[in-house]
């Protein structure tokens, strides 16, 4: 009897899936990166992407779990499982035989039971052979107060998407509440499109376009920059640990960047990735500098509203030896705009170009990421609801320093995720504060032509809240742990 290649018996193995009403589709090549970080940390739940809604008023839970269930099953990239065969990662999906098993009722004693089992939700690593990539939970606290938390596994989903996501749980719900048919139940929206679409791109003239220009971009870059550690860099954990914490830039501040913005005729992220640049160039006493920068990644137009893992991190790279301001954010919009109209290329194929040692994560190509999130104002529009959002902290860090900007009420969050085997809560607080003032510097170049020293009206830059309340932990990101709020450590060091 002749043997059969392991490529043959794979066929034969897809052709019994597909026969038991099972569909297979290849992953897309940045799902494998997610997937081999997985692997690697399997008790890490630092691709966690965990989501809470604090709602206040009259809310109908039963006519809320059916508007969840309903939309997150019409989400192949939901409800598919992920397994190694042949040498490649594939989904395999198939109709979610029990709806209700995802989202459960959790009714808790008190507020701190609620924030308890929040934190252990948030921590809780996902197996991913084993289970879906999707958990619901809904904690009603009164009559009028209750908490839903979405968490997903970021090999199926990204920031954007959540987004999508909750708005169309906003949509269904108010749908339903009133009574109107369901629109399209049972239609569903399926990733493999786009996860084929991803995996040919390379062979296509932008493909190959893109892949010049990263080339060309990234050559005789200094790699792994990052900020110096306060900590030694020994007897780390099995898994990167993570902590958080979070402060708003005053309102003066944020209106100071944004009126910035407006003279120099770019956005106002220009000014804030450009202040994050110049604080990690200072820090590291670097020049040149790379900085990992997430990319939606939706220019066709059938991504718009797909709900997956699209999202594309870059490597931005930013020459910090420009010591006029003006010219400086030039540069930095230059760089920029040419990462937007470059994005397509997935991020593990620029690795695999820079050399195999940072494809398979041996040596890092950038430290820190740096992330501007939508603005909350536009969000959950459930009806007769007040809901704020959030995300929660995992516990875990991906890189070493993740930095967030989100816009709230019309004033910017910062928060900082990392890892506390490298930098103290002492370090973290003072880079902040760094930040604060460097960026009143560029924006006030602009506004005023002085810089943030000299210029009439500089004054604080942070404000650090107080996390007393249930409700206070909504006011921006939710920092879970008893000492998350660095206040303490700024005044401590004459902040």
């Amino acid at each position: 009897m002749g043997s059969h290649s392991e490529s043959e018996i794979f066929r034969v193995f897809l052709g019994w899936r597909n026969f038991m009403k099972t569909r297979i589709f290849p992953a897309s090549p940045n799902q494998i990166r997610h997937w081999r970080h997985a692997c690697r940390f399997p008790e890490s739940p630092a691709l966690n992407m965990t989501v809470g809604l604090r709602m206040e008023g009259f809310l109908d839970l039963d006519t809320l779990r059916l508007a969840v269930v309903r939309t997150l099953e019409r989400h192949d990239s939901l409800f598919a499982k992920p397994f190694w065969a042949d040498g490649e990662l594939y989904w395999e999906s198939a109709a979610l035989k029990d709806p209700d098993s995802i989202l459960e009722i959790v009714r808790c004693e008190d507020k701190r039971t609620v924030l308890e089992e929040i934190r252990n939700e948030a921590k809780r690593p996902f197996r991913l052979e084993e289970e879906y990539p999707v958990r619901a939970r809904i904690f009603p606290i009164s009559e009028f107060e209750n908490i839903i938390i979405l968490n997903v596994h970021h090999i199926s989903l990204d920031g954007w998407s959540v987004e999508l996501l909750i708005r169309e749980i906003a949509t269904r719900y108010n749908n339903l509440f009133l009574g109107d048919p369901d629109t399209n139940p049972k239609k569903t929206t399926s990733f493999e499109g786009f996860s084929k679409y991803q995996s040919e791109f390379e062979l296509t003239s932008h493909g190959i376009s893109d892949s010049s220009y990263w080339k060309k971009e990234l050559e005789n870059a200094k790699t792994g920059v990052g900020f110096p550690p306060d900590i030694r860099e020994s007897g780390f954990s099995s898994w990167p640990l993570g902590r958080m914490s979070w402060s708003f830039l005053t309102a003066e501040l944020s209106d100071l960047t944004k009126e910035a913005a407006k003279v120099a005729g770019v956005t106002p992220f220009i000014f804030l990735v450009g202040a994050f640049a110049r604080l990690l160039g200072l820090e590291s006493a670097e020049d040149d500098v790379l900085v990992g920068v997430p990319f939606v990644n939706r220019l066709r137009p059938e991504d718009a509203n797909l709900v997956g893992f699209v999202v594309n991190t870059l490597p931005l790279r930013f020459k910090l030896s420009e010591r006029n301001d003006s010219e400086y954010i030039r540069n930095v919009s230059r760089t920029c705009g040419a990462a937007f109209l470059h994005q397509r290329l997935p991020y593990v194929n620029i690795l695999r170009d820079l050399g195999p040692e940072y494809e398979t994560s041996a040596k890092p190509v950038f430290r820190t990421m740096f992330i501007l999130q939508g603005s909350q104002t536009a969000r959950n529009q459930f009806l007769g609801l007040n809901c704020n959002q959030s995300w929660i902290s995992t516990g875990g860090a991906k890189y070493e320093q993740t930095w967030t900007i989100e816009e709230r009420n019309g004033a910017y969050t910062l928060d900082v995720e990392w890892n506390p085997e490298l930098f103290s809560d002492e370090k973290i607080a003072c880079l902040m504060e760094s930040y604060g003032e460097i960026l009143r510097n560029l924006a006030n170049h602009f506004v005023s032509g002085k810089d943030g020293k000299e210029g009439a009206g500089a004054g604080k830059n942070l404000s650090w809240p107080e996390l007393k309340d249930l409700a206070d932990f909504f006011s921006g990101p939710i920092v879970l742990e008893s000492d998350s709020n660095l206040d303490l450590k700024i005044r401590r060091h004459g902040g």
